[in-house]
């Protein structure tokens, strides 16, 4: 999702192509650039919305402990969340991924050191091929 907001109002909501909400606008075109480089420059203009990107899964280790959602505004995450949807179509179903954090650091020309975390999910299997395999 794309999302927009205003103090703690949600005025714009969309898929970057069409209205997500509200109901009233759903599958209306949205306006939003095509390239994720426009969409960024409009969002820090204050003038489009940015990713709310919401993963949902449970851990490998104790699979019935439940659903964890991990949440994040991460535009880098947001460029790759079309090579993690083709890797979880060819799965099928249920995957077993490795979502970590990752530190990324450089220096730019001018000099300034940046530093931040970017999400990384890595599809690795299907669910049942990793079930099936045995405890090493």
């Amino acid at each position: 999702d794309m999302k927009l907001w205003n103090g703690n109002v949600l005025i714009h909501h969309c898929d970057g192509v069409e209205f997500l909400s509200p109901e009233s606008d759903k599958g209306i075109a949205c306006g939003c650039p095509r390239l994720m480089e426009d969409r960024k420059a409009a969002w820090k203009a204050k003038r489009g919305p940015g990713p709310s990107i919401s993963i949902l899964f449970r851990l490998a280790e104790d699979y019935d402990l439940g659903i964890f959602r991990f949440q994040t505004s991460s535009w880098k995450l947001a460029e790759t969340l079309h090579e993690i949807g083709n890797a979880l179509d060819k799965v099928g179903g249920e995957a077993l991924a490795e979502l970590s954090i990752e530190l990324v650091e450089y220096t730019t020309k001018k000099g300034r050191d940046v530093s931040y975390f970017k999400p990384v999910v890595k599809v690795l299997k299907s669910w049942s091929d990793a079930v099936a395999e045995p405890s090493k």
